[in-house]
């Protein structure tokens, strides 16, 4: 699936316009493609997509609706998304490490008896870790020596 998309964003002029529509609405508008028209399908289909996922998480195991289903994967979803830069070859590889960790979290919570939260508050600390290096990766601190600062002025 994750294939698929990627040759479709890849490939096609529908795709080509999602992505330039990602890049923000003046993009969008700039090369006269449908924005709102754009952004409506997408939020359809992605509500759809995640739909079916919630019906599957929620049914498919025991063959029925069950009361207890694990929550949170929208935000592990969002997560993931970030740090692939919303890439589709990265969100695959991304999404394995956080399903990795998630798992390992659960075997140390039988094993060494840690929290529950201990996942989540890991997954915020990875991100706020990334998203403090993007910033200091695009941003620079220059001293000025404040002699010559007086001088130019």
């Amino acid at each position: 699936m994750g294939a698929a998309y990627a040759v479709f964003l890849s490939r096609t002029r529908l795709g080509f316009e999602l992505t330039a529509c990602g890049e923000g609405e003046r993009v969008a508008r700039y090369a006269a493609m449908p924005y709102a028209m754009l952004v409506a399908l997408v939020l359809g289909v992605g509500g759809g997509v995640a739909g079916m996922a919630g019906c599957i998480e929620a049914s498919a195991t025991l063959g029925r609706l069950q009361p207890t289903i694990m929550v949170g994967y929208g935000y592990t979803a969002i997560t993931v998304a970030w740090l692939a830069r919303l890439k589709p070859w990265p969100i695959a590889f991304t999404a394995y490490l956080l399903a990795a960790l998630r798992v390992g979290v659960e075997v140390m919570q039988l094993e060494l008896q840690i929290p529950a939260a201990f996942a989540p508050i890991l997954e915020g600390a990875i991100l706020l870790c990334v998203l403090a290096a993007q910033f200091f990766l695009g941003y620079s601190v220059r001293l000025r020596d404040p002699a010559r600062a007086g001088a130019e002025s």
